[in-house]
């Protein structure tokens, strides 16, 4: 929800700065340097909203990720009460297993592309 507004904010504000160029190009050539200050504010503008959204991006795969520790450490400690019911003798197989299975989730963590939907989903797991 919040993301959809940031990218209609973004897209509207990328029309805006496309408009004002189209514009800045129609006016005649006495104000040239004033139309060409005023396009490269323009060019800037939008280099920001570029590395903006690059951040919120980035801010979003690293809460993406977060969930997916949490959700991995809560595996865990499931999983470690479930060690103490184990007899004496099952504990070190099931614990190696469980660590080879913790140590290839934390390996794809950090390997895993991002994308909007993966995040949908974590939000969907983490809220139900």
């Amino acid at each position: 929800e919040k993301q959809k507004a940031v990218d209609e904010k973004y897209l509207m504000k990328q029309q805006e700065i496309i408009v004002n160029l189209e514009m800045a190009e129609e006016i005649p050539g006495e104000r040239a340097t004033e139309v060409e200050t005023f396009k490269d504010r323009l060019k800037a503008k939008k280099a920001s909203l570029s590395r903006t959204k690059e951040l919120s991006e980035a801010v979003q795969e690293a809460a993406y990720k977060i969930n997916s520790i949490k959700d991995n450490i809560l595996e865990l400690q499931r999983n470690s009460e479930r060690v103490e019911g184990l007899p004496e003798q099952s504990r070190p197989a099931f614990v190696k297993d469980l660590m080879v299975r913790m140590m290839n989730a934390l390996e794809s963590l950090e390997t895993q592309t991002f994308s909007g939907k993966d995040a949908d989903q974590s939000n969907a797991n983490e809220y139900s």
